[in-house]
């Protein structure tokens, strides 16, 4: 504690030594002795009350404890320091977005070629980043890990490693769909559009799991965190299955129907000649994209939060090695 803290806890003891015995005034008959202080600082009061035969007397450090509690600084027996939180919170954060950034402009990509209007190889655009939104979102990662004021106990990195991991993750996803190079399995709308309108639909589903997933795994670690439940990895291990990955299931039914639609017309090995070509049908190839999406996200957190969730279990609930790297 500080000079300060000690001070107050010191006062806090002798007016709750006073409360106890019933005392209005603090006075030099006040029943309350003065300790010598602790290997803490803090000055110690007791109230010698009478105690009835059979019953144990109750120290004001009993009262003081509870009172303290609700003054200091974390509130809760071993919660993360303030400080440590917001480093953990606004690191995740910032590396959410980037990831997010990054399949942005993976969609964008193959929107442009479906359009039409896409300058050189999708391959290329992915990595050039033309409007300069992953850049961007980079820098947001690099700042919001130069606010830390040192490294928390778990949860989270650097900014070089949630960089590497979130556009790593990202363009791996892109390449589960369209193998690489991904520019000749990307169709030109203009010679067929139909499969074009598949292709950005999955592309653009995949942009709305990963919001989802990710604001979900940064909501639980947040309240987690504040709230004292989450206090090491195995915390914020639990709100990636369940905040995060778990969390998708409405919405990405949704997106799902949608993308369903879209492709109905179009034969799904040519347009996705990824790891789950020979889909019997679309719900086979969503069942299969979905879990290497999952799997994807999961192997970022993991990179980006130095945390050990069993991504093979997290992206489909079978361990069946179907998440690679895991």
């Amino acid at each position: 504690m500080l000079g300060s803290e000690h001070r107050l806890a010191g006062r806090l003891s002798l007016y709750a030594c006073a409360i106890w015995g019933g005392i209005d005034e603090l006075d030099d008959e006040t029943p309350c002795d003065r300790s010598e202080p602790d290997d803490t600082g803090i000055v110690d009061w007791d109230y010698h009350q009478p105690v009835e035969e059979g019953r144990r007397p109750m120290r004001t450090t009993t009262l003081l404890t509870i009172v303290l509690l609700a003054v200091s600084p974390s509130g809760v027996q071993g919660q993360v320091l303030k400080n440590d939180q917001r480093c953990i919170t606004g690191l995740n954060k910032a590396g959410a977005k980037l990831f997010v950034a990054q399949v942005k402009e993976n969609e964008r990509c193959v929107k442009l070629r479906g359009k039409g209007v896409l300058v050189g190889t999708v391959d290329d655009c992915i990595n050039d980043d033309l409007e300069g939104k992953v850049a961007s979102a980079t820098d947001k990662v690099i700042g919001a890990h130069e606010r830390c004021t040192a490294p928390p106990p778990f949860g989270a990195t650097d900014a070089p490693t949630v960089v590497a991991a979130a556009i790593e993750q990202a363009r791996d996803h892109f390449t589960d769909l369209f193998a690489s190079p991904a520019d000749p399995a990307i169709v030109d709308g203009n010679i067929d559009p139909a499969a074009a309108r598949c292709q950005a639909s999955v592309s653009r589903s995949f942009v709305q799991l990963a919001n989802v997933a990710l604001k979900g795994f940064a909501a639980c670690k947040k309240r987690g965190l504040a709230d004292g439940s989450i206090t090491n990895e195995t915390g914020i291990e639990d709100c990636l299955l369940d905040g995060g990955l778990g969390g998708v299931g409405k919405v990405w039914s949704k997106w799902k129907i949608a993308s369903a639609k879209a492709c109905a017309d179009t034969n799904l090995d040519s347009a996705f000649p990824g790891v789950c070509t020979g889909a019997v049908d679309f719900l086979a190839f969503d069942a299969c994209i979905t879990a290497r999406a999952k799997c994807r996200l999961c192997l970022y957190a993991n990179l980006a939060d130095a945390i050990a969730t069993d991504c093979d279990l997290g992206d489909d609930m079978s361990d069946n090695e179907s998440c690679p790297g895991t």
